[in-house]
């Protein structure tokens, strides 16, 4: 395999005796179990590989504190993980896990990172039709920025699993959903509301390498973010577009192509 040959091929000098930790951050409404194939694929290079959960997102039941945890919670959570730490980690965030790695680069905390299908940021509107669509039931909810909202299979399966054998869809579905916090909802969606700024982003503290990879199908974090973002950050950020692929980039050739992308750019930025 031609990654593994260059992985054994790869200077002393690049790796030495440090093991390079990556840190994988999930997105919106699922758990660590979504890095299932990244966590095998990256630990087979030798990478030292940390998948954690988000604050109640390792719960099968709902949870009522959740529903007004806010992505500062999240990123002071990541925060003091990345402090435990012997060096930066390479980090690599999913959907909205993508945006708290932009977050975490921005406070200096990664040696690289990359952001799958990212979420929008501030000042990036998040709201189209699709995404209404999907999200549509918890929006009616009352008073919804305080509540916890299940996870829901119609709209996992017509945002990101449609593609999928649907015995396959709800199998992946079982294994990855979580609730999710209502405020976060919010603050990603109506940023405007939220007088915390939580998912505002500035470009201008980021100073390491981001790769921003958009997916042109995608229905929940439709492509025009990712293009936005990475115009956003084009000071240090590299963009790739995947023309076929929809927002699951998790297993099937997704995760092959994309993961093969991520690993030779990972390569490329640690000589």
């Amino acid at each position: 395999m031609l990654l593994r040959e260059y992985y054994s091929n790869a200077s002393e000098g690049s790796w030495g005796s440090m093991k390079h930790t990556i840190l994988l951050i999930h997105g919106l409404g699922t758990n660590s179990k979504v890095w299932s194939e990244y966590t095998s694929f990256f630990s087979s290079y030798g990478f030292n590989v940390i998948a954690p959960s988000l604050r109640y997102h390792d719960r099968e039941d709902s949870c009522k504190e959740l529903g007004v945890v806010s992505l500062l919670d999240y990123i002071e959570d990541l925060e003091n993980l990345i402090n435990t730490f012997e060096t930066r980690p390479i980090i690599i965030g999913y959907s909205m896990g993508g945006l708290l790695a932009l977050k975490l680069m921005e406070k200096d905390l990664g040696k690289l990172a990359i952001c799958l299908v990212p979420a929008a940021p501030r000042k990036i509107n998040a709201i189209s039709f699709s995404v209404l669509r999907l999200f549509l039931r918890n929006l009616l909810v009352w008073q919804f920025w305080k509540k916890p909202h299940p996870p829901r299979f119609r709209s996992a399966y017509i945002g990101a699993l449609g593609h999928l054998p649907i015995l396959e869809a709800k199998r992946i579905f079982n294994r990855i959903s979580s609730h999710e916090s209502g405020r976060v909802g919010l603050e990603l969606g109506f940023p405007f509301m939220d007088p915390k700024r939580a998912s505002e982003v500035n470009e201008n503290l980021i100073k390491r390498p981001i790769l921003i990879i958009g997916a042109e199908k995608d229905k929940v974090t439709p492509i025009k973010i990712a293009r936005k973002v990475a115009k956003k950050t084009t000071r240090v950020s590299d963009y790739k577009e995947f023309a076929k692929f929809g927002h699951w980039l998790m297993s099937g050739e997704e995760f092959q192509v994309v993961s093969a992308y991520c690993l030779k750019w990972i390569f490329k930025h640690l000589d």
